[in-house]
């Protein structure tokens, strides 16, 4: 863990235990509907994200260790309950797997995006204006629950430069 951006071991703990807590309940998107949100316990703003969704009635799963696993044991049962969406914000191998996963159910990628993000939290380039500030994941988060998404919007391939991360948020349906 990078103590560099205020994230230890505490905070990873709080985190996993708020997620893992949170129950599933209708989503503001639309009377009726569900959603989920995968939290990567990791990432600081995959936290802020899935809490934000999670205060809207999303309901949260962590996501650790094997991933295929993961979406047999915990994604597959919150899909047999009909939910609308499955979102996230994560690195790249774990939105890969996921919506592999999700492919062989036959769920489709709705929207996909790179988000670069410096090592001091600042929003560096990706579907939200630069410079959108270290709450830009709950800003993000408010995108998604007012369904103001592109369908799909292709990650640019580049790797990220020194001293950034890349985070891909997602929707799978």
């Amino acid at each position: 863990m990078n103590s560099s951006i205020g994230f230890g071991r505490r905070t990873f703990l709080a985190g996993a235990a708020a997620a893992a807590a949170l129950s599933a309940a209708p989503v503001a998107l639309a009377a009726g509907q569900r959603s989920g949100v995968v939290v990567a316990v990791e990432q600081p703003h995959s936290l802020r994200f899935a809490r934000s969704l999670a205060d809207a009635g999303a309901h949260s799963l962590v996501a650790r260790g094997d991933l295929v696993r993961f979406w047999r044991d915990e994604l597959a049962p919150l899909l047999a309950m009909r939910p609308q969406r499955i979102s996230g914000l994560s690195d790249w191998s774990t939105y890969l797997i996921l919506s592999g996963c999700a492919a062989e159910q036959g769920l489709r990628v709705r929207h996909e995006a790179r988000h670069d993000i410096a090592t001091d939290g600042r929003y560096v380039a990706g579907m939200l204006a630069a410079g959108a500030g270290s709450d830009w994941s709950m800003r993000l988060a408010q995108a998604f629950l007012h369904d103001r998404l592109p369908s799909v919007h292709i990650p640019q391939q580049a790797p990220a430069l020194a001293g950034q991360t890349t985070l891909i948020s997602w929707v799978l349906a």
